[in-house]
């Protein structure tokens, strides 16, 4: 599906703590636009905290039902 090629997506969710300007902004906005991620619930990504094995093996999860 996606054949190692990025695309912005067109409207993506937005987290209060994630700026246009951060360096993971594009990274963020694509895996919430796909639904690997979706954040805290509350309008915000957390980038800051630690990505336990859990949350790990949720996003692996999400992105192998994506290319399904």
């Amino acid at each position: 599906k996606y054949a190692g090629i990025y695309k912005a997506p067109e409207n993506p969710p937005t987290f209060s703590d994630v700026k246009e300007s951060d360096w993971f902004y594009k990274s963020v906005s694509w895996a919430a636009a796909e639904g690997v991620t979706s954040g805290y619930g509350v309008g915000t990504f957390q980038p800051q905290v630690t990505c336990n094995r859990a949350m790990m093996v949720t996003f692996i999860k999400h992105m192998a039902e994506l290319t399904a």
